[in-house]
């Protein structure tokens, strides 16, 4: 990611492709969020350091991001859910996800 500087001196992220803006954005409405390309054009942001669920303000806003960038949510795989590990030493089962494809 390479940083400008507007007017104000302040930094302006440029990204290299449309799923680091998204990345970038989502974790400014919930910290901790990483997107990987699982495929070609599929995507998911994971919030793999959150202990339950998030918010459903914060929830609905990040898939209202997704959708209004160019995001068409896979909703057989996205969901708002924490599942610990029976072995507490484990990552988590499962934490809230969004998949979608640009």
């Amino acid at each position: 990611m390479i940083k400008l500087k507007n007017i104000l001196n302040e930094d302006i992220p440029e990204f290299s492709t449309k799923a680091e803006s998204i990345e970038y954005e989502l974790n400014k409405i919930v910290k901790g969020v990483s997107i990987s390309e699982r495929e070609p054009g599929v995507y998911r942001a994971k919030w793999s350091h959150m202990k339950r669920e998030l918010p459903t303000a914060d929830w609905k806003a990040a898939i209202k991001f997704v959708v209004d960038h160019g995001g068409k949510i896979d909703k057989d795989w996205t969901r708002n859910d924490y599942e610990a590990n029976y072995d507490r030493e484990e990552p988590a089962e499962w934490v809230p996800s969004i998949y979608f494809k640009l």
